[in-house]
């Protein structure tokens, strides 16, 4: 049970940022605990996000290597 905003947290996979639980920075609080309908819809949007990002990056480095 947990009262943050799903996936409002930094992310990484790599560095000091990357899974830990003591890194505040970024992370959004709610007045309600988090059910498992809301987790479900926070992380089909995060999913979403994260594909356009990484499309958005894999396109610029295409424009940016000739």
């Amino acid at each position: 049970m947990t009262k943050t905003v799903p996936f409002s947290r930094s992310y990484s996979l790599v560095g000091i940022k990357g899974g830990l639980s003591n890194y505040f920075k970024y992370v959004k609080l709610q007045d309600k605990i988090v059910t498992t309908k809301e987790y479900e819809n926070a992380k089909k949007k995060w999913l979403k996000e994260k594909e356009a990002s990484n499309q958005k990056a894999q396109d610029d480095y295409e424009n940016h290597v000739k």
